[in-house]
């Protein structure tokens, strides 16, 4: 059909059945987010408010998923098969508040080495963002002299307001490194 021209959206209908959804749960999300996206930005920043802007994400992010700070200093890996003979022999089990969160512990173990090392830093970190309200983003967000990077910085900060549930943490996480790293922006914006 497109073999003879260009085809008129208007006059061709086409129905959908179902509604577009991104099957993901909140943790894979941050997973992604972290091991594919941020950590790279992280890596290869060569301006220092980059590198804070994801290192504030990361730590955002491990904060949601439950990791806590004793992750850091668990040096010697475990198998899981591991973990649970030393839990039921208390040898390294501490109790009470410092016992690490299994949703957290969980996001930890997959993690490469190689990215455990780059963030283990963000567990204790303690980087803000200030919620600072933008009035360019109350009308248009969209102007003719605008960069496509300026643009998308725009749209995702609009559409991060307006998040709910359970999601609109994690995209309030990114907000800082949205502005600098264009493949992490165009990575959340389908989410949004």
């Amino acid at each position: 059909l497109g073999a003879i021209g260009a085809i008129d959206p208007a006059k061709v209908r086409v129905a959908s059945c179902s509604r577009f959804k991104i099957q993901c749960s909140d943790d894979d999300l941050i997973f992604e987010l972290i091991h594919k996206h941020l950590a790279r930005a992280f890596r290869a920043a060569q301006d220092p408010i980059i590198q804070d802007s994801a290192a504030l994400a990361i730590q955002e992010l491990l904060k949601i998923a439950g990791c806590e700070p004793s992750l850091a200093g668990n040096a010697v890996e475990f198998t899981p098969q591991e973990r649970v003979q030393l839990n039921v022999s208390g040898s390294r089990r501490s109790g009470g508040s410092n016992e690490v969160n299994d949703r957290g512990q969980k996001l930890w173990d997959r993690f490469s080495n190689y990215v455990k090392e780059l963030i283990a830093p963000c567990l204790t970190s303690r980087f803000q963002l200030p919620n600072v309200s933008d009035p360019r983003l109350a009308g248009a967000i969209y102007r003719p002299s605008m960069s496509f990077r300026r643009w998308l910085s725009y749209w995702i900060k609009k559409l991060t307001a307006h998040a709910t549930g359970s999601r609109a943490s994690i995209f309030a996480a990114c907000r800082g490194i949205v502005r600098h790293d264009m493949q992490t922006a165009t990575y959340l914006l389908p989410y949004l």
